[in-house]
C-alpha cells in the first residue's frame, strides 16, 4: 500500500475511515504507521544499498529528490 493510500482512509483529524470486526479504528492506525516507518526505513535501504542507480535518478532527475526527502520525513 502506498503513502496516498494510507492519508486516503484517515480523516483529517489522523483517524482512520476504517474499523471491522477484527481491527478498531485505533490498531488500523497503529498498523498504518508501523507499516509506513518499514517502508521508509527499506527505501532508505535500498537508496544505499543502490547508490549507483539512486545517484544517476539524482542526476537525470533532480526534481524527484525533493519528493523523495519529503516522503521520507513524513511522520
Amino acid at each position: 500500500m502506498t503513502p496516498r493510500a494510507f492519508a486516503e482512509v484517515r480523516q483529517t483529524r489522523g483517524l482512520p475511515l476504517i474499523e471491522t470486526e477484527d481491527f478498531t479504528a485505533t490498531k488500523v492506525k497503529e498498523i498504518a504507521s508501523r507499516t509506513m516507518k518499514t517502508y521508509k526505513r527499506l527505501c532508505i535501504i535500498n537508496y544505499i544499498k543502490y547508490h549507483k542507480k539512486t545517484l544517476k535518478m539524482a542526476l537525470n532527475q533532480p526534481n524527484l529528490v525533493g519528493k523523495i526527502i519529503k516522503n521520507l520525513q513524513y511522520p
